[in-house]
């Protein structure tokens, strides 16, 4: 998977996602925006097609950490977080297509909005 809260295929390919109350999707250019709500009104059916669980290293937190706490402070970077993310194909009501990644949070919301 490539980047969180995006859709990355068929409708809106390319384009954002955001978070309010449920997740829209940004259409258009600076000039001519767009929202496009995920939502019961707009969605026929929705399939989470795959999770995944991704450990981060993060270089800083483990350089401090070994400034810091010579001996586990190393650790702390490698130890790294954990990102779930989870790619999710949306049946539009008008008949189109979108495969979207986003994060558990995210998922949460968008849940919601479709019950």
């Amino acid at each position: 998977m490539t980047e969180l809260n995006t859709v990355l295929e068929g409708e809106y390919k390319g384009e954002k996602i955001k978070k309010q109350d449920n997740l829209e999707i940004i259409t258009g250019d600076a000039s001519d925006k767009k929202l496009v709500c995920i939502n019961k009104e707009n969605v026929e059916s929705y399939e989470i097609i795959d999770e995944t669980n991704k450990k981060t290293y993060s270089l800083w937190k483990g350089v401090l950490g070994s400034m810091l706490f010579p001996i586990w402070g190393l650790a702390a970077g490698v130890g790294g977080k954990k990102k779930e993310a989870y790619l999710i194909s949306i049946n539009w009501k008008n008949k189109k297509k979108s495969l979207i990644c986003i994060d558990k949070e995210w998922k949460e919301t968008l849940v919601r909005g479709l019950f």
